[in-house]
């Protein structure tokens, strides 16, 4: 919490739902009040990383954040953004949806490879 707190990622009342959501897929486990990536979290920040590295940085969900709040406070249109912004985010998914799966593979192994030895 500490950490999303620093990087300006989510909200208090997010944390623990953010959390949560971690633990019940399988992605991190909660270890002496540390939150710690098991096996397919670290395989699907990986991918991510990999292939979607724009969409999952800190500086780019920092940046959603300040949105959704210009959004709340009735500084942005909702649909605009939504608009806009998705029309950057699907090219980017059709693109992963569209690679090979064996070259994914082989990206994620490279990636964890220090993990895998």
């Amino acid at each position: 919490v500490k950490r999303l707190e620093q990087l300006g990622i989510g909200r208090p009342s997010t944390y623990a739902v953010i959390l949560k959501l971690l633990q019940d897929r399988g992605y991190a486990e909660l270890v002496s009040r540390s939150l710690r990536p098991l096996p397919l979290g670290q395989m699907l920040t990986a991918l991510l990383t990999s292939q979607l590295e724009r969409y999952v940085g800190y500086e780019y969900t920092a940046s959603l954040e300040a949105k959704l709040d210009a959004i709340s406070a009735s500084d942005l249109d909702s649909a605009a953004f939504l608009s806009e912004w998705w029309a950057e985010f699907h090219p980017a998914v059709d693109e992963v949806m569209q690679a090979d799966t064996q070259a994914l593979r082989e990206t994620v192994v490279e990636s964890l490879a220090w993990f895998l030895t």
